[in-house]
């Protein structure tokens, strides 16, 4: 594609299962065309290549006779993720067309993941803009015969579609047509394929924090400013699992996207980052960037029209946010950007709208999740019971060590060995609740910061923070606040 035009508990009572929203797509791609010019030739050829790609394509000889056709065409347009648009010579002769055209240009504007592309057949996309030569002399025609404001408003659509990314056949292949129908097919099955995002295998709670994060923060569907939103807290809380969560539930409203992950251990891979994040977005494989500042410049410049999801997973410093060009100017109307971090610092700079602090798990939560990894169910068997409410509490509602332990558990079904178990725990941590708690305080910033959190972790456990704070901030060595 050419681009450079550019209630808890019942929410928690049914939280395992699936998140996914269902597809309210009946077609992917919706042809729309003047039929005299290109019905047998050129937009035929595309329409076989849709079908032969696996591309589900309405065209209009599949409306059904006696019916009211132009109430059927505006059904199967609202229905349509992709709608093509080929402009030909004497497309603006034809009211049908630029109604249609309207309706396309409408759903855009109504229906969240609506795609629109142009393509220029045989015309130039300045001739469309600006109604020059064939498309002015219609134009002039419609002026006559028709409602002013109706060709006003068919004046201001074919305005507004030719400034969106297409493609052109005059500076394509050369003009070859087979070649230009396998970019264009090519292209379309870019902005049909979603990020495949990995859900939780048990998603015990997640309904209830999906639910409540989109409503209060993403706000999709809702503000059409670009939208910077950071979920912060301690590692293993689930973060990472809340927003996957979230891009599964809204891809369908995105046709850009693009997960960034684990971008803390990926410092010294900035460019490759980068490139991913172009590639994604803009849907095109072969993009490649030199360094670090021409990766930075180039977002700025190539996605800044354009509506996207993205998702920062895991920072744990704001250079990183700059290199990854991570501000509102970057990004297109009604763009949605989730960051997510251990260190709430990070989101304290003005290019963050909202904060969300991940909240640690239920005991009921806790105990349902703890119950599939270790028993295959919801619920701990019987004579585990207490047993389990001992491991949720020395797990503290993080939902990796319930997973942790429900793995190291499953094994060992002698209630002695789980007794024995949960004792070496509490004097032992498992190594990978280790390493990642661990992650949290290598991440403090200077050595007085990581004094300040262990005096605290050893001698004012239990302790109110007033009094905790009164207590350190009497030691001269001590910034508290800070």
């Amino acid at each position: 594609m050419d681009t450079s035009n550019s209630a808890h508990g019942a929410a928690a009572a049914s939280s395992s299962s699936s998140l996914r929203r269902p597809n309210r797509w009946k077609y992917e791609v919706f042809l729309s065309f003047r039929g005299d010019d290109t019905r047998t030739t050129f937009t035929d050829h595309l329409y076989i290549a849709l079908l032969k790609a696996g591309i589900n394509t309405f065209i209009d000889y599949q409306l059904r006779r006696g019916e009211n056709i132009e109430s059927e065409l505006d059904q199967e347009i609202e229905g349509s993720r992709i709608a093509v648009i080929v402009f030909s010579k004497r497309y603006a002769e034809s009211r049908w067309c630029l109604r249609e055209l309207s309706k396309i240009m409408r759903c855009l504007k109504d229906q969240e993941g609506k795609i629109v592309c142009p393509i220029f057949y045989d015309v130039d996309p300045s001739q469309v803009r600006k109604q020059k030569d064939s498309f002015g002399e219609a134009f002039q025609k419609h002026e006559k015969d028709e409602d002013p404001n109706e060709v006003k408003q068919w004046s201001k659509d074919l305005k507004a579609s030719a400034d969106l990314a297409g493609w052109n056949l005059k500076t394509t292949a050369d003009g070859c047509e087979g070649v230009f129908i396998e970019k264009i097919v090519g292209d379309v099955k870019g902005l049909l394929k979603t990020t495949d995002f990995k859900e939780a295998k048990h998603s015990v709670g997640m309904a209830f924090r999906v639910q409540e994060f989109s409503t209060k923060y993403l706000d999709v569907g809702g503000s059409p400013n670009v939208q910077i939103i950071g979920i912060w807290g301690m590692g293993g809380i689930g973060k990472t699992t809340l927003a996957r969560a979230v891009c599964i539930n809204y891809q369908q409203s995105f046709s850009r996207q693009c997960y960034l992950e684990d971008v803390r251990s990926k410092k010294k891979e900035m460019v490759s980052m980068q490139e991913q994040l172009l590639r994604d977005i803009l849907k095109q494989p072969d993009i490649k960037v030199s360094s670090v500042a021409e990766g930075t410049k180039e977002i700025k410049k190539r996605l800044g029209s354009m509506k996207v999801f993205v998702v920062v997973d895991d920072i744990d410093d704001v250079d990183q946010l700059d290199e990854l060009a991570i501000e509102h100017e970057s990004f297109g109307p009604r763009s949605r950007i989730i960051i997510t971090t251990r260190d709430e610092h990070v989101l304290n700079i003005q290019k963050v709208d909202k904060k969300y602090k991940a909240q640690a798990m239920t005991e009921k939560e806790a105990l349902e999740l703890l119950s599939w990894y270790a028993f295959g169910n919801d619920y701990p068997d019987k004579e585990y019971i207490e047993l389990a409410r001992d491991i949720v509490d020395y797990c503290g509602g993080l939902p990796l060590a319930l997973k942790v332990v429900g793995h190291l558990l499953a094994t060992k079904k002698n209630k002695t060995i789980w007794e024995s178990t949960l004792d070496k725990l509490r004097n032992i941590p498992d190594g990978k609740i280790h390493e990642t708690l661990k992650l949290s305080y290598d991440g403090l910033c200077d050595d007085h910061v990581k004094g300040v959190f262990l005096d605290i972790s050893c001698f004012f456990i239990g302790l109110g923070i007033s009094f905790v704070t009164s207590i350190l901030d009497g030691c001269s060595r001590f910034s508290v606040e800070a």
